[in-house]
């Protein structure tokens, strides 16, 4: 007979399931936000003729679904390379680069956000270009990049669902 009720067995395999989403997610929250940070400064410092080559992987990650990267990465890493990682891993890595896509874009549009009136006044104080990074763009940026960073945040804790069907190949 079919039993609804709520077991403490349910409970348990409910919060281990919370507890790896959570993980999942602050691993490629954490990791995807380094990246993202660095990849999006490039983008912006070097120019859209040099950051093409970086600009179109970051497009790739972007663009295709995330449930299909999961698959490919899986199945690339499990059948072409030999190697088999489990699920978990092959999750964070997929994760973590799909949230370096999305959080250079936020970076390099946060950066660019920031008048050019105020670096040159920075750069008229004699700041050089960390010191107008860290004192005048870091600031400024941070206040316009952080609402879409936990939006962000937010759907890579939703888009976790997906990972788990991902398995390494037994």
């Amino acid at each position: 007979m079919f039993d609804t009720a709520l077991t403490t067995a349910d409970l348990v395999f409910l919060a281990k399931g919370a507890g790896m989403t959570l993980l999942v997610t602050a691993i490629a929250v954490v990791v995807g936000t380094i990246l993202g940070i660095i990849f999006g400064v490039i983008r912006y410092q070097v120019g859209a003729i040099w950051a093409a080559p970086l600009t179109f992987i970051l497009d790739i990650c972007r663009s295709i679904p995330l449930l299909i990267q999961l698959v490919l990465l899986n199945a690339f890493f499990g059948i072409v390379l030999g190697l088999r990682w489990p699920g978990l891993t092959v999750a964070c890595l997929v994760l973590s680069l799909y949230t370096a896509a999305y959080c250079s874009e936020i970076v390099r549009g946060a950066i660019e956000a920031v008048p050019a009136n105020t670096r040159r006044a920075g750069r008229s104080l004699g700041l050089n270009w960390w010191q107008d990074m860290r004192y005048i763009v870091a600031p400024l940026a941070t206040r316009v990049a952080l609402p879409s960073w936990i939006g962000l945040a937010l759907g890579v804790m939703k888009d976790r669902r997906w990972s788990m069907s991902c398995r390494s190949p037994s």
